[in-house]
């Protein structure tokens, strides 16, 4: 059977994760130029305004023919049929009206072939966004869709691997990794564990972080809010911070911990999930998008916000960032009453990356989607 050669534009992270990071069957990936993209960062660097539609993909520029393209979260104005990949739907709601309807035009063209999310929410998400920029099209997309979560593999084989690797202190290691802390929850679970640290019971946490910031995800000044933060984080000897760690690195932080953390007051996905799954360490998440449909009560812990997906932050932002501290405050203490709880839901969160996001079963389905597509 000849080869798929698919073509696709980035080298990055969630390219990898989602397109070309195991092989595929007959598939060939093929990393290809994208002409509008690439005039788009040409303009970019002289300080141009660069329309939307510029830096989209077009046509290619010195790269071998494909029979397909496969793109994460952004679509094609060139005459090659393509699939994408979203985590959110598309468009973003940020974007200007005009790019907002040439989105959802390509999604609803034929040489869109097939639109690839990660679960229900994303699905639901994707149909709302295009019935409210083309109706009448919802029933186009809704055809072409297909679920496929990203894959993971498993970091260590079973929690006595995981053993190996865990700290003999007496502490139980807790960690949160993310640049965006403040919308991420960091800054609720600092709070939370520095008080508890002060309190007498054995935690430490690493935290690693760009400590970005925003104020609709905080309820006082931007410059105090920060400024306690750090100040919390120098005061207190069992709470480390890093700006930043090479994913090695945090791999290696997930190996050692017992507990990770995104209590996100706003999440697209959430890759650390199934990254501190795949290390045998159960994740404390809130219930909010995507997060009950890559972690549970069973191999994790859930906090219930009491607030819908599509309430904006400053719309009872406080109040959800009330039960998110409650949340924090309550798994803690389980884990203080039944340390062992830590291993039961490790086990489980192990077993769910085997079952929920195995390479095999993952390229797999991609090679099918990639041939019905093209109507192989």
């Amino acid at each position: 059977m000849k080869k798929i050669r698919v073509g696709y534009i980035k080298n990055n992270y969630n390219w990898r994760r989602n397109i070309f990071g195991v092989p595929v069957g007959n598939v060939e990936h093929v990393r290809v130029r994208s002409a509008g993209s690439i005039l788009g960062k040409v303009l970019k660097r002289a300080g141009l305004s660069v329309p939307y539609a510029w830096q989209l993909h077009r046509s290619y520029l010195s790269c071998p023919q494909v029979d397909l393209m496969h793109l994460w979260g952004t679509v094609s104005l060139g005459k090659v049929p393509w699939v994408v990949t979203t985590s959110i739907g598309m468009p973003m709601v940020s974007m200007e009206m005009e790019s907002r309807r040439l989105i959802a035009d390509s999604l609803c063209d034929s040489l869109c072939k097939k639109i690839i999310v990660y679960n229900n929410f994303v699905r639901d998400k994707q149909i709302s966004k295009i019935a409210k920029l083309r109706p009448g099209c919802e029933s186009v997309v809704r055809e072409k869709m297909v679920e496929l979560s990203p894959f993971q593999e498993k970091i260590v084989n079973d929690y006595e691997e995981k053993r190996n690797y865990l700290p003999d202190d007496g502490y139980i290691h807790l960690a949160i990794v993310g640049h965006l802390f403040f919308q991420k929850g960091g800054y609720l679970l600092l709070k939370v564990v520095d008080d508890m640290i002060r309190w007498g019971y054995p935690f430490k946490l690493t935290i690693v972080s760009r400590l970005v910031i925003g104020d609709s995800w905080i309820d006082g000044p931007v410059d105090e809010t920060l400024q306690e933060a750090k100040s919390i984080i120098i005061s207190n000897e069992n709470i480390k911070w890093y700006a930043e760690l090479s994913n090695h690195e945090v791999l290696k932080l997930l190996k050692s911990s017992h507990v990770a953390f995104l209590p996100s007051q706003n999440e697209t996905f959430g890759y650390f999930v199934l990254e501190a799954q795949a290390c045998g360490c159960p994740v404390v998440t809130t219930d909010i998008n995507s997060f009950p449909y890559i972690n549970s009560d069973h191999c994790g812990w859930i906090i219930k916000t009491d607030c819908t997906s599509g309430d904006s932050p400053r719309d009872g932002g406080s109040s959800m960032r009330e039960c998110i501290r409650d949340g924090i405050r309550r798994v803690l203490m389980e884990i203080i009453g039944n340390p062992g709880i830590i291993e039961e839901k490790g086990v489980a969160a192990l077993r769910r990356i085997e079952s929920e996001h195995d390479p095999h079963k993952f390229s797999e389905a991609l090679r099918k989607i990639y041939e019905q597509a093209l109507d192989i």
